[in-house]
């Protein structure tokens, strides 16, 4: 069977003023390269997310954080809560790499999510097409290569 490696992020918005966003986008370093364009399904945890027996809440952690716990998957390994109490999905992600080797994404529904949550924390969740494992560099990188949430009022 295939495997795919998830990804969470979580952006703290503590400091934005509130409001509602006209874009807002995601960008995320490559940590090696990028063979082929992948497609992944983006979900964020919903305002309203109340976690389930086992699984972490929207204060989850990275260190803490595997597949069994993890906010939006309930107890089964890969069957995700998808609905307003867990995860809304926000659409698919057609990656394409730039020269530096960093994928973007922009949305009007990760606009929408975001802004219903400005002022405390967004979890997001990236689910990329079975067989795809492919990692990215994280916040330990350092700024330049962080993942990074672009929003716009």
């Amino acid at each position: 069977m295939a495997s795919r490696r998830d990804l969470y992020l979580r952006f703290d918005l503590s400091r934005q003023p509130k409001g509602l966003l006209s874009k807002a986008g995601l960008a995320l370093k490559l940590a090696g390269k990028l063979e082929a364009p992948f497609r992944a399904r983006v979900y964020a945890l919903s305002d309203r997310f109340v976690p389930a027996a086992g699984e972490m809440g929207d204060d989850w952690t990275e260190n803490l954080l595997v597949a069994a716990n993890a906010p939006g998957r309930g107890l089964v390994a890969d069957d995700y809560r998808v609905g307003d109490a867990a995860l809304v999905y926000l659409g698919d992600w057609e990656t394409s790499v730039v020269a530096d080797g960093t994928v973007r994404w922009e949305s009007a529904a990760l606009a929408e999510a975001v802004s219903r949550v400005m002022g405390k924390t967004v979890s997001l969740l990236i689910v990329p097409e079975e067989g795809v494992n492919v990692r990215f560099h994280s916040k330990e990188y350092g700024a330049s290569d962080a993942p990074r949430l672009t929003i716009q009022y």
